[in-house]
């Protein structure tokens, strides 16, 4: 999940959901570690 929303109630409920959370502005650097742990896991999971 990607917002500009900083606050703690966001951060929790995205963590509850099970999201990653990214808050702008993105770095991408930032954006593409998380694009690859992601695709890791999923790799991983199969």
């Amino acid at each position: 999940m990607i917002t500009a929303d900083r606050t703690e109630a966001v951060a929790e409920e995205i963590k509850r959901a099970g999201y990653q959370l990214l808050l702008k502005p993105v770095k991408p650097a930032a954006l593409r570690a998380l694009l690859t742990r992601t695709l890791q896991a999923n790799r991983a999971a199969r």
